[in-house]
């Protein structure tokens, strides 16, 4: 699947603007600059390769 139009953070640590490509679940290219390939146009959203949000809320006075 492509999606383009992307901030995207590489891996030497900033942003481009461009497109990726995913197979089987993982990034399997990163391109910068735009594409007219037909995919998914993010829109400029940003995207952080293994970034994951744990977000919790604690509950009974106990943190999760």
């Amino acid at each position: 699947m492509l999606y383009k139009n992307a901030n995207i953070y590489t891996a030497d640590f900033r942003f481009v603007t461009g497109w990726f490509t995913v197979e089987n679940g993982r990034f399997a290219q990163v391109c910068e600059g735009a594409t007219d390939a037909e995919g998914i146009d993010l829109g400029g959203a940003v995207v952080i390769p293994g970034l994951i949000d744990v977000h919790n809320h604690g509950n009974s006075n106990a943190d999760f």
